[in-house]
C-alpha cells in the first residue's frame, strides 16, 4: 500500500509537471499569435517601406545581403528608424506584459532582450555601427533570448515538483523590477538622441512597474 501510494504520489507530480508545461507553451502561443498579428502590420506598414532590405526584425535570420551592407544609416533611414520604433511600442508593451502573465521568468528575459535591442538600436541611429553589422548582432542576442525562452517551460514545470512554485514566481519577479533600471537607461539615452535628430517624433520611453505587487503595468 506504502509503494503503491508513493507510486501515486510520483505519477501526481509528474501529471503535475508536464500540465504546467502544456498550460505554459499554450499561452506562448497565444500571445505569439497576438504578437504576430501586431508586429505584421508594422512589416506591411508603407511608411516604412524605405527600411526593407536594410534591416531585420527580431528572429529572422539575416540574408546575406543584409549582412554585407556596410552602409550606415542615412538621415532620412534615421528618422523612418524612430518613427517605426514608435509604432512598435504599443506591440512591445503588449508583448512583455502578456509574456510576464504566463511567467514572470518570461517577462526578465523579455526585458534583457529588449535592454539588448535597444542599445543596438541606439549604435545604429548614431552610426557607430553598419547595418550588416547591426543585423548581425540583433541576430545574436535573438538566438540567445530564443533559446533561454524555449528552457523555460521546463524549468517552470519543475517548480511544481519541488512546491516552489510560489517562491520562484516571487523571485522572478523581483529579478524583473531589477533589471528595469539599465533599460530605462539605454532608453533615455534614446530618447537624447530621438530629440537631436527626430525631434518630430514621438518619445519613445516605455516605463514599466508592478501594480498591486503582482501585476506589470507599462506605458510610454
Amino acid at each position: 500500500m506504502v509503494v503503491l501510494l508513493g507510486a501515486m504520489a510520483v505519477a501526481g507530480c509528474v501529471a503535475a509537471e508536464q500540465f504546467e508545461i502544456v498550460r505554459v507553451r499554450r499561452d506562448i502561443r497565444r500571445v505569439a499569435a497576438a504578437q504576430n498579428e501586431c508586429f505584421d502590420a508594422i512589416k506591411a506598414d508603407p511608411a516604412f517601406r524605405g527600411l526593407s532590405g536594410k534591416s531585420v526584425w527580431a528572429g529572422r535570420e539575416p540574408p546575406p545581403a543584409v549582412l554585407a551592407n556596410n552602409n550606415k544609416p542615412t538621415q532620412d533611414d534615421v528618422l523612418l528608424l524612430f518613427m517605426r520604433r514608435g509604432a512598435s511600442q504599443a506591440c512591445r508593451k503588449q508583448e512583455l506584459e502578456a509574456m510576464e502573465g504566463v511567467h514572470p521568468s518570461f517577462g526578465g528575459e523579455f526585458v534583457e532582450y529588449f535592454t539588448g535591442a535597444d542599445g543596438l538600436f541606439l549604435q545604429l541611429v548614431t552610426g557607430q555601427v553598419s547595418w550588416g553589422e547591426n543585423a548581425r548582432r540583433i541576430a545574436q542576442i535573438a538566438a540567445a533570448a530564443n533559446d533561454r525562452v524555449k528552457a523555460l517551460p521546463g524549468v517552470i514545470g519543475k517548480q511544481v515538483n519541488t512546491g516552489s512554485w510560489y517562491t520562484y514566481e516571487a523571485q522572478e519577479r523581483q529579478r524583473v523590477s531589477a533589471l528595469f533600471p539599465a533599460w530605462t537607461a539605454v532608453q533615455e539615452q534614446i530618447e537624447v538622441q530621438r530629440q537631436a535628430l527626430a525631434p518630430s517624433t514621438r518619445s519613445t520611453i516605455m516605463r514599466c512597474q508592478y501594480v498591486g505587487g503582482r501585476t506589470l503595468q507599462c506605458a510610454y
